[in-house]
């Protein structure tokens, strides 16, 4: 014979919540129609639920329609704010010489900060491109950061080198040593950042001119 239980009672009284469930529910667990004491339990639990859920307190939907409206809002600004982010981007000078598929991704990013991270590798992309091919640059090395390339070493032949980058070299140990010994890096550098997102590429081609020639 099955022996009610605390937890055998509240797992009926989950399911029992008419007679004709409760009755099912009892004689599916191997209790008779009419146990009486096994009845009375799950009554029992389901009293003390009803209860517990009259005690607790009321919310005034007007309330609660108020808090939800509030919640929209703050959520509809936030998303204008992030389109506005990525729609400033799109609209930068730079972005003309961007890649279509980097335009496509910048336009499909959700957070802005992210969105200006892709605008970075695509802007550092564009200007390798339009130094080699346009301005008379040659790229003499690339550097890779898993697996991503974030550095490039652009030539003026008979002039200088540039590092264009999306990040400062840390100096320290052998690399401090050797620029000590020699006066600093060979190159000169640009670290694209929001400042130099917002250069024209005239301004680009202007500025990677003095600093290869180390009047930057």
């Amino acid at each position: 014979m099955t022996t009610m239980t605390t937890r055998l009672a509240a797992e009926i009284a989950t399911v029992g919540v008419t007679r004709r469930l409760l009755t099912a529910a009892l004689i599916e667990r191997g209790f008779a129609a009419d146990d009486h004491e096994a009845r009375a339990a799950v009554t029992r639990i389901q009293a003390l639920r009803t209860e517990r859920r009259e005690r607790r307190p009321r919310v005034d939907p007007l309330v609660s329609a108020g808090n939800f409206r509030e919640f929209k809002l703050k959520r509809m600004r936030e998303a204008r704010q992030r389109q506005a982010g990525i729609a400033a981007l799109l609209a930068l000078p730079i972005a003309a010489t961007w890649r279509s598929d980097r335009r496509a991704e910048i336009a499909a990013a959700y957070d802005p900060g992210y969105a200006r991270s892709l605008a970075i590798s695509a802007t550092l992309e564009a200007i390798t491109r339009l130094a080699s091919t346009k301005w008379g640059f040659t790229r003499r090395h690339t550097s890779k950061s898993s697996g991503k390339a974030d550095s490039r070493y652009l030539v003026l032949p008979g002039v200088g080198e540039v590092r264009l980058s999306d990040h400062e070299i840390p100096v320290y140990g052998e690399r401090a040593w050797r620029y000590e010994q020699n006066g600093g890096p060979r190159w000169s550098e640009i670290v694209i950042g929001r400042n130099e997102l917002a250069w024209t590429p005239i301004r680009w081609r202007r500025e990677l001119i003095l600093r290869a020639a180390g009047r930057r």
